[in-house]
């Protein structure tokens, strides 16, 4: 392993597998409260934002962020496009199944108790998670093999890895599919649009905002 793919891909990666997997075996190995998991989930989110984006790529999303600027309406109107399609993937999928994920069953419970740590938990899944996976499975999974594997298959395999990462149990199988939806729309939005990293992390974040202002609008009622 050179120091180049170890830097730039396995590095984000590893943190990513660690935030996404060791952070919670160790808190239920020591019996730790939901409060404390959150405390380190946040933690390692900004982590990886730290070391990943904010850092090893920052060139890049800055180049990226303008083109972004000079055909932001059209970009926007890809947002709003793609949350229409992922909420109609969404309602089907709960008609055919009728259960929700465990993943989001989780984060409304958490984000809906209106505390300091729900409202900072909110911004994090709102605008932090996002960016963070937008690097793991687009730009890295994607744009750093696609010299050697064929793009189709790189969006297929990280659409798929991206449904899997949002599944905590057996049950959650049974609604991969708007995860999966998800992942292959904002794989396509990044290649479609000469792999500009920002243009999905974009419409990835869109997708959170208006989610989080739906639930912050329905536990007010």
């Amino acid at each position: 392993m050179n120091k180049q793919f170890f830097k730039f891909t396995a590095l984000p990666v590893g943190i990513f597998i660690v935030l996404l997997y060791v952070t919670p075996l160790i808190t239920n190995l020591f019996h730790a409260s939901v409060s404390t998991y959150l405390v380190v989930y946040m933690l390692m989110q900004v982590l990886l934002l730290a070391v990943g984006p904010m850092c090893l790529y920052k060139n890049e999303y800055l180049d990226s962020l303008k083109d972004f600027k000079k055909h932001v309406a059209k970009y926007v109107l890809l947002a709003v496009v793609l949350w229409i399609v992922i909420a109609i993937a969404q309602v089907i999928s709960a008609k055919m199944t009728g259960v929700s994920a465990s993943n989001q069953t989780f984060i409304n419970s958490v984000t809906d108790k209106g505390t300091l740590l729900s409202f900072s938990l909110s911004i994090v899944l709102t605008f932090v998670a996002p960016i963070n996976e937008e690097l793991i499975f687009r730009r890295i999974l994607i744009g750093n093999f696609k010299s050697y594997v064929p793009v189709w298959a790189l969006i297929i395999v990280s659409s798929i890895l991206f449904g899997l990462i949002h599944m905590h149990t057996v049950q959650d199988l049974q609604v991969i599919f708007p995860y999966i939806i998800i992942g292959l729309l904002f794989a396509c939005a990044y290649v479609k649009n000469k792999y500009n990293i920002v243009v999905s992390t974009f419409c990835h974040i869109f997708l959170n905002f208006v989610v989080s202002v739906i639930g912050l609008i329905a536990a007010s009622r």
